[in-house]
């Protein structure tokens, strides 16, 4: 910690980002003090607290696996997985949801200021949260299939994840909405020579 002349200020240590010439005080990371996590506000707090729910809730049972048969597996009592322990998109979408979150602290911290983008910030967050809400509920449509007497089924997880990914999406749109950003337009081909 490094003292101001506003007081204590806090310093996240990121040795990777030294560089040749920089200046002692700058080696011990990025100053943390221009954010404050009071400014999660209004929809940002859903749309942020839904990427760190759904987070947590990855951790939880999404699949709940059973076997009625006989054979080699007869007594087989079942049991139940976690998003990370599940096919690819599942793990595509929380990704795309901790992205989402992250999109909005990111603009929240300022650090999306000067930053050229091709959307607007808030269009960005909706198609983010939107695109993993479409991946978690389509995947809960086609995922499950029994094959020779396994059954696999949805877990209280995954229905859980669909119902924040969704109040995300809802979130970033009306953050769209009241933003006035609009969908980016695609530039004129017209001819040169045309007024």
């Amino acid at each position: 910690m490094s003292k101001t002349s506003d007081g204590y200020r806090t310093k996240l240590p990121v040795r990777a980002l030294r560089v040749y010439g920089a200046r002692t005080d700058d080696l011990w990371g990025i100053d943390m003090a221009g954010f404050d996590v009071n400014q999660v506000k209004g929809n940002d707090r859903y749309i942020a607290g839904g990427a760190v729910l759904i987070f947590i809730v990855s951790f939880f049972p999404w699949y709940s696996v059973s076997y009625s048969g006989s054979g080699l597996f007869n007594g087989f009592p079942g049991g139940s997985v976690s998003a990370w322990n599940s096919f690819g998109w599942n793990k595509t979408a929380i990704l795309l949801v901790l992205i989402a979150g992250g999109v909005v602290i990111a603009r929240l911290a300022g650090a999306l200021d000067n930053v050229q983008l091709p959307a607007g910030v808030n269009l960005i967050t909706l198609a983010i949260s939107g695109l993993a809400s479409l991946i978690l509920l389509l995947r809960l449509v086609t995922a499950f299939k029994g094959a020779g007497g396994f059954h696999a089924r949805p877990s209280f997880g995954w229905y859980l994840a669909i119902v924040l990914s969704f109040a995300m999406t809802f979130f970033a749109f009306l953050n769209f909405k009241a933003s006035g950003e609009d969908l980016p337009s695609k530039p004129s081909t017209s001819p040169p020579g045309a007024p």
